[in-house]
């Protein structure tokens, strides 16, 4: 199932299933109050697939995108260890793609897309049982992001 929000959010991501919506109300970070919604989906096989979707303050997030990447990256490894990294280039926009061995309450494997762009930052990421990480799904599901004009 094609995830694509509207207005400004400006990408579609291909689910293995109709995801569940979780929005936040706007919290506080350290560029300001920022609005956060998620869609997952949880497979038969164990395997959550996610979307998620920050709007930071106008003028704030886009100064520093890589301090953006790295906070991410590091909330993902307080509880886990980092396999694989990777900085790159998602469409012209800084991004970064993770493999991490996650050791919260059911251990797992977080592999995952973060890309942000202008205030923006959108991170496709899967909760894998370990063996399931390289799975044919999960590929399927990082590659079918795309961005969108907004």
């Amino acid at each position: 199932m094609t995830f694509q929000p509207g207005g400004l959010t400006g990408f579609k991501v291909d689910f293995p299933g109709t995801p569940a919506i979780e929005g936040t109300a706007a919290a506080s970070s350290r560029y300001g109050r920022a609005a956060t919604v998620t869609a997952k989906v949880e497979a038969a096989d164990g395997v959550i697939f996610h979307a998620t979707y920050t709007a930071y303050p106008a003028g704030t997030a886009s100064t520093e995108p890589q301090g953006v990447l790295d906070a991410v990256r590091l909330g993902r490894t307080a509880v886990g260890r980092m396999r694989q990294q990777q900085r790159i280039s998602f469409e012209g926009h800084p991004a970064q793609r993770d493999i991490v061995d996650w050791h919260g309450p059911r251990p797992m494997v977080i592999v995952a897309l973060d890309v942000t762009r202008g205030d923006w930052l959108y991170s496709i990421y899967c909760f894998a049982p370990h063996g399931l990480e390289s799975s044919a799904a999960i590929a399927r599901f990082l590659a079918s992001f795309t961005l969108l004009p907004q």
